[in-house]
């Protein structure tokens, strides 16, 4: 949908050839981000929580928990004790 909506904003300058490349390019972001997954690496602490996940799966869940109302995060230890952050 980005994309289109630059290409149109492209062809009202008058950049026809270019606003065909950023049609391709964004598509096939569109396309990495709604196909591949992450790799399961233990290299990166992100890689280990997520690994073999889609990455529209983790941005989805990513923004919803940036965009919520109350940002709670649980930290359970020690068996029924919590601490809030």
């Amino acid at each position: 949908m980005l994309g289109l909506i630059i290409a149109w904003l492209l062809g009202l300058i008058g950049l026809g050839a270019v606003r065909y490349i950023f049609l391709v390019l964004l598509g096939l972001i569109g396309y990495s981000i709604a196909t591949f997954k992450i790799p399961n690496t233990t290299a990166f602490e992100f890689t280990k929580k997520t690994g073999g996940e889609n990455i529209d799966d983790v941005i989805r869940r990513w923004l919803k928990f940036k965009f919520q109302k109350k940002n709670k995060i649980y930290v359970y230890v020690e068996g029924n004790k919590e601490i809030k952050k």
